[in-house]
């Protein structure tokens, strides 16, 4: 288990987007746990843009930066409110099985706050990879659209009601 703060500033030591940080010439279990790894930190720190870095082609064709990072971040936002957690409160990543087939992966991890496990089924909890150009590449399963649309929505409704 790897504990981030959502607002540290470390993260300096991590490889970002360098195509020879977590990736092999193929695909592998090793390579694509480097990689995820890598992205749950940025995840934990709140650092949409580099995580935004990561996603497939095709999930970047979904949204943009700007609309990854508003969606993302306010999940995260939405997620620890529901469990009464201040924005500050670390979050801890832990990379389970890892399943590579071919050029697609599947890596499952459990999330956890104040030292809690978030998700009680972790086989639940996954995300799918591709394996691109020689780099591992994360599958974004949603449309980010969908949550700026919501928050869009309540912003609006909150500025009537006032």
């Amino acid at each position: 288990m790897v504990k981030f703060d959502e607002y540290s500033s470390r993260g300096s030591d991590d490889c970002g987007l360098d195509v020879a940080c977590g990736s092999d010439s193929s695909p592998t279990e090793d390579g694509l746990r480097d990689r995820a790894d890598t992205l749950l930190k940025a995840t934990g720190e709140g650092r949409w843009a580099t995580v935004y870095g990561f996603l497939s082609p095709e999930s970047k064709s979904q949204c943009t930066s700007s609309e990854y990072a508003i969606s993302a971040g306010a999940a995260l936002a939405a997620v620890k409110g529901l469990l009464g957690l201040a924005k500050s409160e670390p979050v801890e990543y832990g990379i389970g099985d890892v399943i590579v087939e071919d050029n697609r992966g599947r890596v499952f991890a459990s999330i956890y706050f104040d030292g809690v496990l978030f998700e009680n089924n972790p086989e639940d909890e996954f995300d799918d990879w591709t394996f691109v150009d020689g780099e591992w590449r994360l599958i974004n399963p949603g449309d980010c659209r969908t949550i700026i649309d919501s928050l869009e929505t309540l912003a609006y409704s909150d500025s009537r009601i006032r």
